[in-house]
C-alpha cells in the first residue's frame, strides 16, 4: 500500500519507520523518514531514526552523520549521544564509546541499557572494575534474569575469578536454559577449568539453540582431545561451513587429518589455513611438518622459513628448522 508520512507527529513516522526497519524494509523506512526532514532538516527524532537505520545496515559513517547532525540541532540529547556511542562500539572504537556512555549515564544514571552497553565497553578497554560494579548493580536488580548473570560473568571471567564466573554462568542457564550465550560462556569456563566432558555437554546444549562456529570448533577441540575423531571431524566443518574464512577450524581440521594418517587431506587443511590466516605461524609450522611426514623437504624447509619470519621468536619454528 501507499506509505503515509505524518509530519505532524514525528514520533508516529518514526515509530512505523522503525518497524519497517525491524522488517528489514530498509527502503520503505528510508522514504518515512527522509519524506520527515523534507519538511525539517532539523528534526532530532528523524536524524536518529535516520542514523539507526543506516546503523542497522552495517552504513557506520553514515550512520555516525546522522546522530552528529542531531546532536549539533539538541546537545542535551541523551538518545542521541547513545546512539552515536552505539554505532561506535559496533565499529569497534570501544573507548570512544566507553567515555560517551560515562556521559549519558550521567543524563540518565537509571538506564538499564546505557548501563549494560558501558559495561560491555569497559570489558574492551580494560576497566574491569567499573564493569564489575554496573553489573552486579544490575544483578542485584534482576536476579532472575540471565542477561544480568552473563553480564557479570563475563566480568568476573575479565577479572580471572573463575568460580565466581561459572557460579554466574550456571545461574543464567537456571534463570533461562534456553539462552545460548548463557549455555557457550558455561562451556568455555568448563574447558578452562579442565572439566571437558560437562563443557561438552554445555557446548552441545548452547549449539542446539544458536550455531556458532567459534563454538564448534572448540567443541571439535574437545572430541580431538578424547579421540572422538567422528564427531570431531562433523564439528570442524560446520564450523566451516558457517563461517569459510575461521582460519582456525582449517588448522583443527588439518590436526585432526594428521592424527589419522590422512596426509594429504592434513597438507590441503593447512594450506587452507595459511591462506586465509598468511601469519598464521602455527598452521604455517603444522603444514611443515606434514610436508617433512611426506618426504617434500625444501617445501617443509619454506613453511619454518615463513614461520621465523613472521614471528622471529617461535622457538618451535627454529627447532622444526633444525631437523631439516
Amino acid at each position: 500500500g501507499v506509505l503515509r508520512v505524518f509530519p505532524w507527529h514525528i514520533g508516529a513516522s518514526c515509530g512505523l519507520a522503525s518497524l519497517k526497519a525491524q522488517q528489514a524494509q530498509y527502503d520503505d523506512a528510508e522514504y518515512l523518514v527522509q519524506e520527515l526532514l523534507k519538511d525539517d532538516a532539523s528534526a532530532t527524532d528523524a536524524l536518529i531514526e535516520m542514523g539507526n537505520l543506516h546503523r542497522q545496515q552495517q552504513h557506520f559513517h553514515e550512520a555516525e552523520k546522522y546522530y552528529l547532525a542531531a546532536i549539533t540541532r539538541d546537545p542535551s540529547n541523551a538518545n542521541a549521544r547513545f546512539n552515536h556511542a552505539c554505532c561506535l562500539q559496533d565499529r569497534g572504537q570501544h573507548a570512544e564509546a566507553a567515555q560517551i556512555l560515562k556521559e549519558v549515564l550521567k543524563i540518565n544514571p537509571t538506564s538499564e541499557e546505557v548501563q549494560v552497553r558501558l559495561g560491555r565497553a569497559c570489558l574492551k578497554t580494560g576497566e574491569t572494575a567499573l564493569a564489575l560494579e554496573l553489573f552486579r548493580e544490575l544483578s542485584a536488580q534482576h536476579p532472575n534474569r540471565a542477561l544480568s548473570h552473563i553480564n557479570l560473568a563475563l566480568a568476573l571471567k575479565s577479572a580471572d575469578r573463575t568460580e565466581e564466573t561459572l557460579s554466574e554462568f550456571q545461574l543464567a542457564t537456571e534463570c533461562s536454559d534456553a539462552n545460548a550465550e548463557a549455555w557457550l560462556g558455561l562451556a568455555q569456563t568448563l574447558e578452562a577449568g579442565k572439566r571437558p566432558n560437562e563443557a561438552i555437554n554445555a557446548y552441545q546444549l548452547g549449539l542446539a539453540l544458536s550455531a556458532s562456529a567459534p563454538a564448534y570448533n572448540k567443541l571439535g577441540m574437545l572430541y580431538l582431545t578424547n579421540k572422538r575423531y567422528e564427531d570431531a571431524e562433523d564439528c570442524f566443518q560446520l564450523a566451516i561451513n558457517i563461517d569459510p574464512a575461521l582460519a582456525n577450524a582449517f588448522n583443527n581440521l588439518g590436526r585432526l587429518y594428521r592424527e589419522l594418517g590422512r596426509l594429504d587431506d592434513a597438507a590441503q587443511s593447512f594450506r587452507t589455513a595459511v591462506e586465509i590466516k598468511p601469519s598464521f605461524v602455527e598452521a604455517r609450522i603444522n603444514l611443515g611438518m606434514v610436508l617433512q611426514l611426506q618426504l617434500r623437504f625444501p617445501e617443509a624447509l619454506q613453511c619454518f622459513e615463513l614461520a621465523i619470519e613472521s614471528d622471529p621468536s617461535c622457538a618451535r619454528a627454529y627447532v622444526k628448522l633444525g631437523f631439516i
